[in-house]
Parts: C-alpha cells; structure tokens; sequence
C-alpha cells in the first residue's frame, strides 16, 4: 500500500485534509474559529520538511489538542492532527470549507492488519477514503463526493455519495472483491486530479503552523508518544 512517509509516523499520516486557500489565509481563518469557539491556543511558526514538523505533534491524544496546518507546493494547505488513531480533520475541513467558501478534502489510506477479533488484538482495520466538500451545502451537509472502501469491524464495505467527478474511474468500483473497488493507488490518481501529491513528502512545506490548545487534561485522559501509539497499533513492536 502507498503511504505517506512509508507508514513511519503513522497514525499522524492515517488521516489528513486540505483546504484549496493559501496558507494564511487558512492560518487566519482557524485561528479566528477557535477564539470564536471560545478556546485558548498558542500559534507557533515552524520552517521545517514534513517529517520535523509532523513530531512536534507530539504527545498523539485523543480527543487531539495539536494541529498542524502546512503549505504545500500547490494551492491547497494541510491540515494534520494528534488524535492518538489517527487525524480526525471531518469537522474542521468540513466548516472552514464554507466558511472560506472554497474546496476542501479530507483523505484516510490506512492499511489492514486486523485480522483476529480476538480480545487484545493489536492491529487497524484497512480504509482508503476521499471526501471532497464543496463551498456550500449539498444533499448531505456540503459534501460534494464521497468514496470510501473500509474494513468495518471485520467486514469490508464500499459507499459512495454525491456527484461522480469528471476524473473518476467508476468502472473500478464494480470490482469483485469490495477492497479493490477504491485503493491507494486510485486515491492517489484522484489527488492529482486537484493538484495534490498526496504521497509526497517534498509537496508538503516547508512553512507551517503548530496550533496548541491550551488548557488542564481531560482526567483519565490516555497521552501516548509516537513509539506507544504505534505499538498500541501494532505497528511496531
């Protein structure tokens, strides 16, 4: 499976999303939604590659309380998180999309290695999505397309809603087996469609933006390092 940064800071790479604005204009804009939200943050400036900058992420928690916003080599900015399974960029791509009145895109390639139920089983269940939101509100909130091909807690599913977009292969979907109807290298071919390269590292920065929140933790809240979540994950031993 095509991963970003071959897996290696997985799950901060299971999840991401992108917001079609310039960099600032996104910085600004988040910075504005979470004082109206009526939340502390510390905004720190970061000049670094990919791989520097999604660290200092750390400790991964869930809910997250770091996010990442990144330039990219494109017109599109990145959105990353410090949730401890992974990012969770839905709500925030979702309404700054609108608020921006611009597209967004929040993508999962999450490879499957789950394969007992048996209790403590260490492994994440296989996901490739791509969620496109349009600037305003369609049939379903403001999502303009949505592809999904998951593992859903054993079972291997495949939903689509919204509009066929001009690049789709939709002839892939009728696929035998439901985890070929969408992979990685679809998702990845869809990405490029937009403008985004997905899987490489050299698109993402240098610039950025570590939002912090401020604040105690939740009690008996699980805080993880990088190391400890990717066992919990099973993905390093």
């Amino acid at each position: 499976m095509k991963t970003l940064l071959d897996n290696k800071l997985a799950p901060l790479t299971f999840s991401l999303g992108f917001l079609e604005m310039p960099f600032q204009t996104v910085v600004d804009a988040y910075v504005w939604w979470q004082k109206e939200l009526d939340l502390s943050v510390v905004i720190s400036p970061i000049v670094l590659p990919l791989e520097q900058a999604l660290l200092k992420l750390e400790p991964l928690i869930t809910p997250h309380r770091k996010r990442l916003l990144m330039a990219t080599q494109s017109a599109w900015t990145a959105y990353f998180d410090n949730g401890i399974d992974g990012g969770d960029p839905f709500t925030p791509i979702g309404y700054l999309s609108q608020h921006l009145h611009c597209r967004g895109l929040m993508v999962a390639c999450q490879p499957h290695t789950m394969f007992s139920e048996a209790k403590g089983e260490r492994g994440t269940y296989g996901a490739v999505q791509f969620q496109l939101f349009a600037p305003e509100e369609r049939d379903f909130l403001n999502i303009e397309r949505s592809i999904i091909a998951m593992n859903d807690g054993g079972k291997w599913i495949f939903e689509t809603i919204g509009e066929i977009q001009p690049f789709e292969r939709a002839e892939k979907y009728k696929a035998k087996r439901i985890r070929d109807r969408f992979t990685d290298d679809l998702l990845e071919e869809y990405c490029l469609a937009l403008g985004i390269r997905l899987f490489d590292a050299e698109f993402y920065g240098p610039r950025g933006v570590l939002v912090e929140m401020l604040g105690p933790l939740p009690a008996r809240e699980t805080v993880l390092t990088l190391v400890e979540a990717r066992r919990r994950l099973g993905l390093e031993s």
